[in-house]
């Protein structure tokens, strides 16, 4: 950044039931006390160290520069990511490493940010639902493409010149445009548009035709009324006898062909190698080629041809990566999903007694895939004597869908753990109960003495066993049972919880917790749980009718609901007007 930590001491507080992960706070960050964790689960659980160096990099982006106004949240956000992503990488000690760790990053960047197709940087600012989280996603993926885009050393100076220029002020995506300018010399006024202001991103799909002497590859982008085009540069890699061949071209009309001289046989063909461009590429290859790609290809394909592969039942490469100790993290978990994915069973066992136990927990989850009821010893074992709690977790789930009945024993022993670093074998297990459980199971589902971490969890698990039940008499009778352990966590400190606990009246409350969730709905001062305790009022008095899922029935419903607050508010104004 050019600039060095502005704010003398940096503290960082951890706080029990903190509505967020992390907040970075101007030289005090607070944090869940969940980051919290020790050296059992350090491997499963990246997230705790992105989010350290995340809220540390809001330091620079975020307090000593913040954006003008909500429009302008990704500068905050997107740089936040991008930075400690790039830590997460820069920290390996081996060149590999650090570039498999980037693929991987920035693959999931991409990823989210293609589920959440909303612009950036909008006309104003539209706080609703998860929408709002896309500037994390597509902040860093716009970061990245800029970093391709220029090159290390242009891109890095124009951040410092970003840094230096607005130090200690508010900040617009204008204001990083004309940083980043200063140092190329280049408009790049479309670059900012198409990706902050804009929605969505670019299809493309590509077709080969080899000839005698040369390769032709054709990129065609999908284009509509409601999809633009997108003006990218777009990378192809070519794999031939002599070493590989690298041409680039920039898209200005839907169609950019490429004609690259070739001898003898392509090893594999890469299109957007470095993953320098959000979007969704349709490339069909053969499946031998697919493996020549997975096993030394540039990063991103890499990690894109193993993808591609779990949708083949070519299992030889993946499973050889797997087994490889000394290949890079990201490229053994990426191979055992795809085993997962092709249910190829020979591969994965062998890797479930791995020593890495991020490995072991991916294998784990690929392993419940596997119709072959061979895994189910492995995965019992993982679940009963892995050290670490995660891979159990992930053991758990997995072995409740390939044998939900002893799925089930396990889960009854481990509902009660009470230790920190057991939260998500515990949640595990609530599920497990919740899905494939029985009635003795509410007992241990509705237990006021579970801590707090797993109580909601918990709670949830159990509405799911009432819902599943046949028996009408049953449900009712489970339902207020359940319904009878959840209300007093109305009155919880923590937002989340009462929220969870709202959501599980809707499920599974009665005419008995009506009066408390009307209660709730007037004493509390957040707008989202009112509508929350009034949604669970209205579907109460909607299961009371036989035809309780008819339309006009539920309107029904709401009307009468809406009466009864209407009676509560007269009441109140009488007592008001006549204090007598």
């Amino acid at each position: 950044t050019g600039q060095e930590y502005p704010w003398g001491d940096y503290l960082q507080v951890f706080v029990q039931r903190f509505l967020y992960f992390g907040m970075e706070n101007t030289g005090a960050t607070i944090n869940s006390a969940r980051a919290l964790v020790d050296g059992r689960v350090a491997r499963t659980r990246p997230r705790v160290e992105n989010l350290i160096a995340h809220e540390l990099a809001h330091q620079w982006f975020g307090d000593l520069l913040t954006c003008r106004t909500w429009r302008d949240l990704w500068l905050n956000e997107g740089f936040a990511t991008f930075m400690a992503g790039d830590y997460i990488a820069q920290r390996h000690a081996s060149p590999a490493e650090v570039e498999a760790v980037q693929a991987e990053l920035v693959l999931q960047w991409f990823d989210r940010s293609a589920a959440q197709p909303q612009p950036m940087a909008r006309r104003w600012h539209h706080p609703d639902g998860r929408d709002s989280y896309n500037v994390y996603s597509r902040g860093a993926s716009t970061l990245w493409m800029l970093r391709a885009e220029l090159g290390e050393d242009a891109f890095w100076q124009g951040v410092q010149t970003y840094v230096s220029r607005h130090a200690h002020g508010p900040v617009e995506t204008v204001d990083l445009r004309r940083a980043m300018e200063a140092h190329t010399g280049r408009d790049l006024t479309g670059f900012f548009q198409q990706w902050t202001e804009r929605t969505g991103s670019p299809s493309f799909v590509v077709k080969e035709k080899r000839t005698t002497d040369e390769l032709v590859v054709t990129v065609r982008q999908t284009t509509s009324d409601d999809k633009p085009l997108f003006h990218v540069p777009i990378e192809v890699m070519v794999a031939t006898a002599e070493g590989p061949v690298t041409v680039r071209d920039t898209m200005t009309d839907d169609t950019l062909q490429f004609r690259i001289p070739v001898n003898g046989d392509i090893g594999w063909v890469a299109v957007d190698p470095r993953g320098a461009i959000l979007g969704e590429w349709t490339h069909d290859q053969s499946a031998e080629r697919l493996e020549r790609l997975a096993l030394d290809g540039p990063p991103v394909a890499r990690l894109r041809a193993m993808r591609a592969l779990g949708e083949t039942d070519q299992t030889t490469a993946l499973a050889t990566i797997v087994q490889d100790t000394s290949s890079p993290l990201p490229y053994r978990k990426a191979a055992a999903k795809a085993l997962g994915e092709q249910r190829a069973t020979t591969g994965l066992l062998e890797a479930s007694a791995d020593p890495d136990d991020a490995v072991r927990r991916v294998v784990a989850e690929a392993l419940g895939r596997s119709p072959d009821s061979k895994v189910v010893p492995v995965l019992d074992a993982l679940v009963r004597t892995d050290p670490n709690p995660d891979v159990r977790a992930a053991a758990l789930t997995a072995l409740a869908r390939i044998d939900p009945a002893l799925a089930v024993r396990r889960a009854r022993g481990n509902v009660r753990l009470t230790d920190r670093e057991e939260t998500w074998l515990v949640r595990a297990a609530t599920e497990v109960l919740g899905t494939h459980g029985t009635g003795r199971d509410l007992d241990l589902l509705t237990r006021s003495d579970l801590p707090y971490r797993n109580r909601s969890s918990a709670l949830r698990a159990a509405a799911t066993l009432v819902r599943q039940e046949a028996d009408p008499g049953l449900r009712e009778k489970w339902g207020a049972t359940v319904a009878r352990a959840t209300e007093p966590l109305l009155d919880d400190l923590d937002l989340r919880t009462r929220e969870a606990a709202l959501r599980v009246l809707t499920t599974v409350g009665d005419r008995q917790s009506i009066a408390r969730l009307e209660a709730h709905a007037r004493r509390t001062r957040v707008e989202r749980e009112q509508a929350l305790a009034r949604e669970a009022v209205d579907a109460i008095r909607g299961r009371d009718r036989p035809d309780y899922q008819r339309a006009e029935t539920i309107e029904a419903a709401k009307v009468e609901a809406l009466q009864d607050r209407i009676d509560v508010l007269e009441k109140r104004l009488d007592e008001w007007e006549d204090p007598r």
